[in-house]
């Protein structure tokens, strides 16, 4: 199969492309090495209706999506090949009617309604790429992303004195509410080249409770970190996906970088100051096989695509 292929993505208005959100950015690259369109917004979805397409590729999810005329579209569509695209094991599937193929960032089917094929695939790896010029780090230790509720005790744990958290204003008396007190600032600019994660030297890594036994590749924050050249902290809960994720061969390393509690995340900072650039290279280690790993993850997409 080589015909038209479209994807759909959760917007119903045009977002700047120095904001927007994980799924998005994925989007835009798989529309890239696809060579395929992107719906984007609610003009993109009218200008569709009767359209015909040989694979619909539907990402991720949101409250955003108008749902009733991306059903329309795959209801006109009854011989395309449906795929669903997600990062996040706890959304729900926009799909209605359609049976369809899911490619998920994480090992267990949580989506099982209409499902025909479900793949595991480390879609955080279409982020990897070669790492920016190394820019003066301006800031220590930062956090950045939504409120979720099965991180909460972490927040309570991390977000505090010396942490510089990255959220939009909506967010913030979520966080406030459960004790948090970290220098709130807004969220990240990710235009290429200038993302605002280069001005840090640390990136800080947690997961949800769920993930510490039900496996999730490694999130976008990891290789986002890559590119920008932070150095990554891990929470030490997150013990599990280090070791069954592509840098968990150098889990001996990676040690140091592990903390318990927001005590011990300061001092190993104080640390890791005196020999920056050291702990980076170290980190880039990890990295090597990086970009090889993200081409086997393209191809492993076209061949579901296409086949």
């Amino acid at each position: 199969m080589k015909g038209e292929v479209v994807i759909f993505e959760p917007y119903t208005v045009k977002k700047s492309i120095s904001g927007i959100d994980a799924h998005l950015r994925n989007s835009i690259i798989l529309q890239r090495e696809l060579q395929c369109r992107l719906l984007i917004n609610d003009i993109d979805y009218t200008k569709a209706q009767n359209e015909q397409f040989d694979c619909i590729i539907v990402s991720y999810s949101s409250f955003h999506f108008p749902f009733k005329k991306v059903n329309h579209i795959i209801d006109n569509n009854s011989n395309a090949k449906i795929i669903w695209i997600t990062n996040e094991y706890n959304i729900g599937v926009p799909i209605k009617n359609a049976k369809y193929i899911t490619i998920a960032n994480y090992s267990n089917q949580v989506h099982k309604k209409n499902v025909t094929a479900f793949y595991e695939v480390n879609l955080n790896l279409l982020f990897a790429r070669k790492p920016n010029s190394l820019c003066k780090k301006k800031y220590d230790i930062c956090y950045y992303g939504t409120f979720r509720r099965d991180r909460e005790k972490y927040f309570k744990q991390y977000m505090k004195d010396g942490m510089i958290l990255s959220t939009s204003s909506k967010n913030i008396k979520q966080f406030i509410s459960f004790g948090c007190m970290p220098r709130f600032i807004d969220r990240f600019s990710w235009t290429f080249g200038a993302e605002t994660l280069n001005l840090f030297r640390y990136s800080l890594y947690i997961e949800d409770e769920y993930t510490h036994s039900n496996f999730n590749n490694l999130a976008n924050r990891w290789y986002e970190a890559g590119f920008c050249n932070a150095v990554v902290f891990f929470d030490s809960n997150c013990k599990n996906t280090i070791l069954k994720s592509e840098i968990g061969e150098f889990y001996d390393e990676i040690k140091y970088f592990i903390v318990s509690t927001h005590t011990e995340l300061m001092e190993k900072i104080k640390q890791t100051n005196l020999h920056f650039e050291n702990a980076l290279n170290i980190q880039k280690r990890w990295r090597i096989h990086e970009l090889s790993l993200r081409n086997n993850v393209i191809e492993k997409i076209k061949e579901i695509v296409y086949a």
